[in-house]
């Protein structure tokens, strides 16, 4: 009798059961070597490019329609991606299979959602206030991690989710809109609420992905499905994206494109495939400080004391969900 499962960083395994017997689970044991420590590195550069690119977004958001800058961040993004595909030599080593295939499409379609999602979040409301609730997805990524990868609850994982929300209540709380009803504001909240919960979907899934498709060869996928897909909005809006656009505004796109989905995400699905998805999502959530001190500097935002305050416990309680898995 056969038996299959999977566990996170691994491929679908089939174990053979003793004398008709389930096999036993071991718990899943994290340690800390070289390739860890880069991959853990490669996490914190790709949440500096996402909260400087989350910066840009909302700059360019103010002027520009949501599915152009789309397509231009696509563009550029797969601009930077098939080169590093080929040099990389991940083509030669490309196998597909269905599920492979299946599971590359998923993933992409999920980013795309996700994108959309995120952009129109970041135009809705102060980024120094949703860019913290969108960065509650490890939350999601701990349940989704825990439910399908198999990875076990500890006692620093519950304590650093406690911190998270408790964080990102001082977060909302503390900002210059306060709580109120008025439907710009909700809005804003709900959009963001989404937005985590699809982008901790995401990286569990992008996990699972990892196993059949390598890491560049994913984000290329993603890239080009992104691309078909907003070139086929702006073509039913009847609108030329490379026409009735300044230089500044293809260059503020391009490199919000190559830094979000490009850079960002080659780096960390290079270091997903070394690490667990519970582990990298609340390293990529510390995107939010870099956001957040984008907002002050570029837009002059205001961030109270009980907002850096409670951005520092979302921290700690992130750095507790990672402790979770020592």
């Amino acid at each position: 009798m056969r038996l299959c499962s999977t566990t996170w960083g691994s491929t679908w395994r089939c174990h053979r059961s003793v004398d008709g017997q389930a096999p036993r689970h071991h718990a899943n044991r994290f340690a800390v070597t070289p390739s860890v420590a880069l991959s853990i590195l490669l996490v914190l550069l790709s949440a500096l490019c996402i909260g400087i690119g989350s910066a840009l977004i909302k700059l360019l958001l103010v002027d520009m329609s949501l599915f152009r800058l789309g397509f231009y961040r696509a563009f550029f993004a797969l601009v930077l991606t098939i080169p590093a595909v080929l040099i990389a030599g991940e083509w030669q080593q490309l196998q597909i299979t269905w599920r492979g295939a299946g599971l590359g499409l998923l993933n992409a379609l999920i980013i795309l959602g996700a994108s959309l999602i995120y952009m129109n979040t970041v135009r809705s409301g102060s980024l120094s206030t949703v860019q913290p609730i969108t960065q509650s997805y490890p939350l999601f990524a701990f349940a989704l991690g825990s439910l399908i990868l198999g990875e076990q609850v500890t006692l620093p994982l519950a304590l650093g989710t406690l911190g998270v929300v408790g964080g990102l209540c001082g977060v909302i709380l503390g900002s210059e809109e306060g709580i109120h009803l008025e439907p710009s504001f909700a809005r804003s909240v709900m959009w963001a609420l989404a937005c985590s919960a699809v982008l901790g979907f995401q990286v569990v899934e992008t996990k699972l992905a990892l196993e059949w498709v390598p890491a560049m060869s994913l984000n290329l996928l993603s890239c080009l499905v992104a691309l078909v897909a907003y070139r086929g909005i702006l073509c039913a809006q009847g609108v030329k994206p490379w026409r009735g656009i300044g230089r500044r505004d293809v260059a503020l796109a391009a490199l919000s494109g190559l830094l979000t989905l490009g850079i960002s995400g080659i780096l960390f699905n290079v270091a997903l495939r070394h690490i667990p998805a519970v582990v990298a999502s609340p390293l990529l959530s510390t995107s939010l400080l870099f956001s957040v001190l984008c907002g002050v500097v570029m837009f002059g935002e205001h961030v109270s004391r009980i907002q850096v305050l409670s951005s520092l416990l979302v921290i700690a309680g992130v750095a507790g969900i990672a402790a979770g898995q020592g």
